[in-house]
Parts: C-alpha cells; sequence; structure tokens
C-alpha cells in the first residue's frame, strides 16, 4: 500500500516540475519563438514528403515485382508526378487566365 502511495507521489511530483518548467520557459517568450518558427518552416515539407513516400511506396514495389530497378521505379515514378503537374497546370492555367 505504500509501493502505491509512493508511486503516485512520484509521478505527481514529476508532473508539477514538468509543468512548473514549461510555465517557467514560457514566461521567456525568446527561448520558444526561434523553435516554433523552425517548426513552423520544415512541418509542410516533411508532410508532403511522407505523403508522397506512402503514395509512391505501393507503385514501386509492384515495378520491382516487374523487375524495374528500385532507383529508376523511384525516378519513373518522380517524372510521372512532373508530368501530371505540368499537364494541370497547362490545361487549368488559360482558364483561370481568362477569368
Amino acid at each position: 500500500m505504500f509501493k502505491i502511495k509512493k508511486k503516485f507521489l512520484n509521478i505527481g511530483i514529476g508532473m508539477i516540475i514538468v509543468l512548473v518548467i514549461i510555465w517557467l520557459l514560457n514566461q521567456v517568450s525568446f527561448v520558444f519563438t526561434p523553435l516554433v518558427i523552425f517548426i513552423q518552416t520544415l512541418f509542410i515539407p516533411f508532410l508532403i514528403s511522407g505523403i508522397l513516400y506512402y503514395l509512391a511506396r505501393p507503385v514501386v514495389r509492384l515495378l520491382e515485382g516487374w523487375k524495374v530497378p528500385r532507383k529508376l521505379a523511384i525516378m519513373l515514378i518522380f517524372v510521372a508526378l512532373i508530368g501530371i503537374v505540368v499537364t494541370v497546370v497547362e490545361l487549368v492555367g488559360p482558364i483561370t487566365r481568362s477569368i
């Protein structure tokens, strides 16, 4: 019974210490400002690369099953993706320009 009380006491003290540290760091905002800017700058590229990875992985595996080397399969996917983007821009560009 004493071990359980001591465990909860240690957890509570640890949580209080962490919250006090966060509160103190929040009082000096110049500590968090560069960190927030850094995370905001890198979040979108990491998100896009993660989405592209999970979308391209099955296609790469399919092409590897057809005996296409992995590097060539990845390059083909990127060329196809760039081609699709260029085609969409070419088709939608004149339409949006006339509006």
